[in-house]
């Protein structure tokens, strides 16, 4: 009996996102502006503000790498150590940030 009722709201779920799709897809078509034009600003400011902390958090993650690879008389990471010893740096965009690989 459950069964039937998850293949029941699965495709109740399914006829919504259509309807919803249908709806917004003629609102746009009829040349309406979708969205809230009101909170722009204030969208844009907090996305500068998460670009900036994950750029923070990238440069403190790189910052001991570079100094090292400086202290060294290196110019380059290719100079510094060999591949088999190099950090792995793994810049990962949808979680925003670097990390050292193990």
């Amino acid at each position: 009996m459950l069964h039937l009722y998850a293949a029941l709201a699965e495709k109740e779920r399914r006829l919504i996102s259509d309807r919803t799709k249908a709806a917004l897809a003629a609102k746009k078509a009829g040349g309406a502006k979708l969205g809230n034009p009101r909170n722009i600003a204030a969208a844009g400011l907090i996305g500068r503000t998460v670009q900036i902390t994950a750029a923070d958090e990238f440069a403190t993650v790189l910052l001991p790498i570079v100094n090292a690879i400086r202290a060294a008389g290196a110019s380059s990471l290719k100079q510094a150590m060999p591949t088999h010893a190099r950090p792995k740096l793994r810049i990962d965009a949808r979680r925003k940030g670097a990390r050292l690989s193990d």
